[in-house]
């Protein structure tokens, strides 16, 4: 008599639900200075990065790697702010090359976080 070996396996793959909003806003320029600021050169803009946890668990090491034009952009003094500075693990930019990197040490159920960086335009 032989037997029948059955092997089930149970996958659970869970996922990150993640809204990410990218947007700007001219901040100051230096004819207008803060009062209706217009997007004109050595203006400064400031780049938003809105992330949210849409999911029930939550996201540890989320990385943001934005690629920033530095043909446009001048980054040399900018500094990367976060709102809830307890969620940044680390950030880095390459005021050269334009590249960021920030990443967040866990971004808890349902919460929400936003990313700034301001830059001077060319």
């Amino acid at each position: 008599m032989k037997s029948l070996w059955i092997l089930v396996f149970f996958l659970t793959i869970s996922y990150a639900d993640v809204t990410l909003v990218a947007s700007s806003k001219v901040i100051f320029d230096p004819v207008n200075l803060s009062e209706n600021p217009k997007r004109i050169p050595q203006s400064i803009i400031r780049h938003y990065y809105y992330i949210r946890n849409d999911n029930s668990k939550v996201i540890n090491n989320l990385v943001l790697r934005p690629k920033l034009d530095v043909g446009v952009f001048d980054f040399s003094g900018s500094v990367i702010m976060v709102d809830k500075k307890s969620l940044l693990k680390a950030s880095k930019l390459d005021p050269n090359s334009g590249d960021m990197e920030i990443v967040l040490q866990s971004l808890p159920s349902y919460a929400e976080v936003t990313i700034m960086i301001d830059a001077t335009l060319r």
